[in-house]
């Protein structure tokens, strides 16, 4: 797994948040959520993230298969994962990495990318039809910060999160509070509708809280019988967020 100064420097991110993310605790556990038990998860925040103050929101990262069982070892909300290689699923070099939130953008920025980083791919082309971009679509995700809801793995890939764990939907809701609480975004913009659902909007009552479907899926250009989709969706709100941040 790469240091941290080298995956941001990969992703054109910025640390600037990261001291304030770091000290981010559940209301159930003593140890920093990011800083102590799963530094691996840390949001992505780009270095023109001001440009637009968006955040994304998806929906969960995935291991490539797990059972259950495996998933309990770990006691994901209270303890760190051990060191790679040895922890319960996805064992071997480089594993974690698949759920390394900036680890997997600094393989799409790099173009080491397969389908699951239409996510990212699709946004950025939005925001370059809108001219917000530089014309670099790899690199310009980097005006946008970018989260995922749920705190922890689904269980297979592609799968989508269900949820197992005591206090897990808890979790989610209280680490996303507090990330917005962090970066003070414009808006934020789920890239996922079940994730959209289960979050407590009254939790950010400051904040414009917005969803569109997942840039994977077919309703990004399918249109509706309202005569739009999500993709137009999304630069309606690209278009309404174009700002600054203050």
């Amino acid at each position: 797994m790469r240091e941290m100064g080298e995956k941001l420097l990969l992703c054109r991110g910025t640390d600037a948040y990261d001291k304030q993310l770091k000290q981010l605790c559940l209301s159930t556990e003593l140890h920093p959520f990011f800083g102590v038990l799963h530094p691996e998860l840390l949001p992505y925040v780009g270095q023109n993230y001001k440009k637009t103050g968006i955040l994304l929101v998806g929906e969960s990262h995935y291991v490539e298969k797990a059972t259950v069982e495996q998933l309990r070892q770990t006691d994901w909300y209270h303890r760190a994962l051990p060191p790679e290689g040895t922890y319960p699923f996805n064992s071997g070099k480089g594993a974690q990495d698949w759920f390394d939130t900036r680890e997997v953008i600094v393989r799409y920025m790099t173009n080491c990318r397969g389908r699951g980083h239409t996510i990212f791919s699709r946004p950025v082309e939005v925001l370059e039809k809108l001219g917000l971009g530089t014309g670099d679509k790899e690199k310009d995700f980097d005006h946008f910060a970018f989260m995922n809801f749920f705190q922890r793995p689904a269980l297979s890939k592609g799968q989508s999160f269900t949820p197992i764990l005591e206090g897990e939907v808890l979790a989610a809701n209280e680490v996303l509070e507090q990330v917005v609480a962090t970066l003070n975004p414009q808006a934020v913009i789920f890239l996922s509708k079940k994730a959209y659902r289960a979050f407590e909007k009254i939790r950010c009552p400051q904040t414009p809280i917005h969803a569109v479907s997942h840039p994977t899926c077919a309703w990004w250009n399918r249109r509706r019988k309202n005569g739009s989709c999500a993709e137009e969706d999304f630069k309606a709100l690209l278009e309404k967020y174009k700002g600054p941040v203050v």
